[in-house]
C-alpha cells in the first residue's frame, strides 16, 4: 500500500487538479495505470483490466482537467472571447462559471434578456475558424458553433457537424450574412466579411446551458448555447 500512497499523493498535488497539456495528461494517466498493474501483481492478482483501473481512479475521486477531450466536446470559442454580462460589462469566456448573470436573447421576440449560466465547459479542438466582421471585430470559434443570422436563423460554418454532434438543424454560415450584435443593450446587425480556417489544436470554452434562453453574446455576437431551447433553423 505504500506504493499506492505515493501515487495518490502525487496525483493530489495542487488540491487534486493539474492543468497540463493533453500529452502530459495521457502520460500521467498511463503511468498511473501501469502502477495499478504493478500493485495488482504485488497483491497476487494476475491481471487488472483497464476499466477496473479507471474505476479505481474514480473511487479515489482523482480530478482531471475536463479540457482534454477532442472535437467530440462542445462547440467552443477561443480563450479570451468576451461574453456580455447582464450589467453590460464583459468577461472572458474561460472565466464564466455557473451562476454568472449574462445577457441572452429570446429569439422568438428578438428581445434582450438577463439570464443565468447553469453550465459551462471546455474542450480541445482542431476545427477552429476565424470570423471577421465588417465592424473589424473578430471571433474565433469551432466551425460547428451556430450564429443567429437575419433571414436564415441558426447557421454554422459546418452545419453537417453541428447536426451530427448536437442534432441541431442549422443553415450554412457564409461571408455576407447579417448576424446580430448587442450594442448598449440594443440589437443591431453586423455583416460577416470573411471566414478563415485556423490551423492547429487549442482549448475552447463554451456555455452549455442557461436558465431561460438558448443564446448568449460572444464577442458581442448572438450565438447558441449547446443546449438551446430551439433545435431548428429558425
Amino acid at each position: 500500500m505504500i506504493y499506492l500512497h505515493l501515487i495518490v499523493r502525487s496525483y493530489h498535488h495542487s488540491g487534486g487538479y493539474f492543468k497540463v497539456t493533453e500529452k502530459q495528461m495521457l502520460m500521467k494517466r498511463n503511468i498511473f495505470i501501469m502502477a495499478l498493474f504493478t500493485i495488482a501483481l504485488i497483491h497476487g492478482r494476475e491481471s487488472i483490466t483497464l476499466s477496473s483501473a479507471e474505476n479505481f481512479c474514480k473511487s479515489l475521486k482523482l480530478k482531471t482537467w475536463h479540457g482534454t477531450h477532442s472535437n467530440d466536446g462542445p462547440f467552443c470559442f477561443g480563450r479570451g472571447t468576451p461574453v456580455t454580462m447582464a450589467d453590460g460589462s464583459s468577461k472572458p469566456i474561460e472565466k464564466i462559471i455557473p451562476g454568472d448573470r449574462i445577457l441572452s436573447v429570446n429569439t422568438a421576440e428578438l428581445s434582450v434578456e438577463e439570464d443565468i449560466v447553469e453550465r459551462a465547459d471546455s474542450a480541445m479542438h482542431n476545427n477552429f475558424v476565424k470570423i471577421i466582421f465588417d465592424d473589424l471585430t473578430v471571433n474565433i470559434n469551432t466551425d460547428d458553433h451556430p450564429y443567429y443570422v437575419k433571414g436564415k436563423g441558426w447557421c454554422s460554418v459546418n452545419p453537417e457537424l453541428t447536426f451530427r454532434k448536437y442534432k441541431m438543424h442549422v443553415g450554412s454560415l457564409k461571408p455576407g450574412d447579417d448576424c446580430y450584435k448587442v450594442l448598449n443593450g440594443r440589437i443591431i446587425n453586423v455583416k460577416i466579411s470573411t471566414i478563415q480556417l485556423v490551423p492547429g489544436r487549442q482549448p475552447g470554452f463554451s456555455i452549455i446551458k442557461l436558465k431561460k434562453n438558448g443564446s448568449f453574446f460572444a464577442g458581442a455576437k448572438l450565438v447558441s448555447v449547446e443546449e438551446p431551447e430551439i433545435k431548428s433553423k429558425k
